[in-house]
């Protein structure tokens, strides 16, 4: 007895009907392939999937350590092996510890006349007025400063981790902004690294991270933006707001009314604006039209500083309306025109400089205020004197080829001693050898004014003895 049956009693026919239906036909052929296709690259690009968002995973997490804890990190390591951060990231903590330094910003040194009136000034090629107390920055400057440059200056310590994360996203993702989120500390890092005026690196970034902690530890809020506001090249030689607002209006920084301070801060970004030869806008050709153009994009900066102010509140509507107006209406006329830089400017203040510089004293840093004794008006006079000494003398010797090479000079000297005015040559700027002070004599030229002096007695009595008749000069020596 057998439970199965043996294959050759199955029928022929049967075998054919079973074998055509354990091979598929062509369409399910078709259809599996498909299938198999399809869960091929579901199964590929699933573990694309999960190997995507685990990077995201650790990624955010990664973000997120660092948002909260990169400051701390950064300290500790700074804090156990300061030189690992420099030697990797070009920090310096030197530099900021040079900060404490009373003479780390240079300050030009003013020459006064006994009127106070300003005769000239001494700088170094960073021409500065300093604030050096935190309570006299202007009011309007700190606000316009903070509002435009770095609202969350009183949150953060030296970062602003939320700007940062918002750049970083706009620039590498979005491609929709290059700016970047530099706090006021972080601008003080980029100028100690001698940064300002080009793009960083995003090495150069992390260096001024670095850089802004050590410098927010060093120094409270008020130190900082006081040093802050010495700091930015503003144009025209001028570093600071003190020297731009007396370079652009020729008044100090707490004179400023609302639309000149933020003319002034608008500068921080573009320092060049105001004089640049060039425009950004390609149809303008002509001095002119640059000019123009130029000015559209100050008036444009300028509003955004007070755009920034109202919105920070620091500034009502109305004085928004007022400021805008000015901007429109006022502010091209109240910007000086562009003057000689700093320096000395005459034969006096440069015998005045070299005299300090003998003594000891860097009156190229310094910031000193020096009173000295020359008289404005002696000065004009005796000017003019020399200039027609020449004139007068060439007029009558026009046969001289020599003649363009006289040179002139003339002092006045106050009974006291007190030099009331000097002309030490004809022309400043072409011959700077002061021939009154540096020119050497004969000594028989000593006698010279006993011997005119005689002259002068007798002629005087001559005339006084005489009936006094109307004479020219020439006549009279003739």
């Amino acid at each position: 007895m057998s439970w199965f049956k043996k294959s050759e009693d199955v029928p022929e026919k049967e075998k054919r009907e079973s074998g055509d239906r354990r091979k598929p036909n062509l369409l399910t052929r078709f259809f599996l392939a498909i299938w198999v296709f399809i869960w091929g690259i579901v199964c590929f690009f699933g573990r694309l999937i999960k190997r995507f968002l685990i990077a995201l995973g650790v990624a955010v997490l990664l973000i997120g350590v660092t948002y909260f804890f990169a400051e701390d990190i950064i300290r500790g390591i700074d804090n156990w092996k300061p030189q690992f951060l420099d030697a990797h990231f070009g920090s310096d903590r030197e530099a900021v510890l040079r900060l404490h330094d009373p003479g780390y910003f240079a300050e030009q040194t003013d020459f006064v006349s006994e009127d106070q009136k300003s005769v000239a000034c001494i700088s170094s090629p960073e021409r500065r007025v300093l604030i050096t107390d935190p309570a006299d920055i202007p009011p309007l400057f700190k606000d316009a400063i903070i509002a435009s440059e770095d609202k969350r200056f009183y949150e953060h310590e030296g970062v602003d981790k939320e700007g940062v994360i918002r750049a970083a996203i706009k620039r590498y993702f979005l491609h929709t902004s290059t700016s970047g989120a530099s706090t006021l500390t972080m601008q003080m890092a980029k100028d100690l690294r001698h940064g300002a005026g080009r793009a960083s690196t995003p090495k150069e970034k992390v260096s001024d991270i670095i850089m802004a902690l050590r410098i927010e530890q060093e120094f409270s809020k008020g130190q900082l933006l006081e040093k802050y506001t010495n700091t930015p090249y503003l144009g025209r030689g001028a570093y600071g707001i003190e020297a731009a607002s007396r370079v652009y209006f020729g008044l100090p920084a707490k004179d400023l009314k609302l639309h000149q301070v933020a003319f002034v801060v608008s500068l921080i970004n573009k320092p060049g604006l105001p004089d640049r030869s060039f425009a950004n806008n390609r149809s303008a050709k002509t001095r002119e039209q640059i000019r123009a153009a130029n000015w559209q994009e100050v008036k444009h900066g300028t509003r955004r500083v007070l755009e920034r102010m109202s919105d920070e509140g620091k500034i009502t509507p109305d004085d928004y309306t007022r400021a805008a107006d000015a901007i429109d209406n006022n502010l091209r006329a109240e910007v000086l025109q562009r003057g000689a830089n700093c320096g000395a400017n005459g034969y006096f203040a440069e015998y005045v400089r070299q005299d300090l510089i003998k003594r000891g004293f860097r009156v190229d840093k310094g910031g000193l205020s020096v009173s000295i004794t020359r008289d404005d008006g002696i000065q004009n006079v005796l000017e003019q004197a020399v200039k027609l000494a020449k004139g007068t003398y060439c007029a009558r010797h026009t046969n001289d080829p020599e003649c363009v090479d006289v040179r002139a000079g003339a002092v006045a000297i106050e009974f006291t001693g007190d030099v009331l005015a000097e002309v030490g040559n004809i022309d400043f700027r072409k011959f700077k050898f002061d021939v009154m002070a540096q020119g050497f004599r004969s000594p028989g030229s000593t006698f010279k004014p006993f011997v005119y002096g005689t002259l002068v007695k007798n002629l005087v009595e001559e005339v006084l003895a005489g009936e006094n008749p109307p004479q020219s000069f020439d006549e009279l020596v003739g």
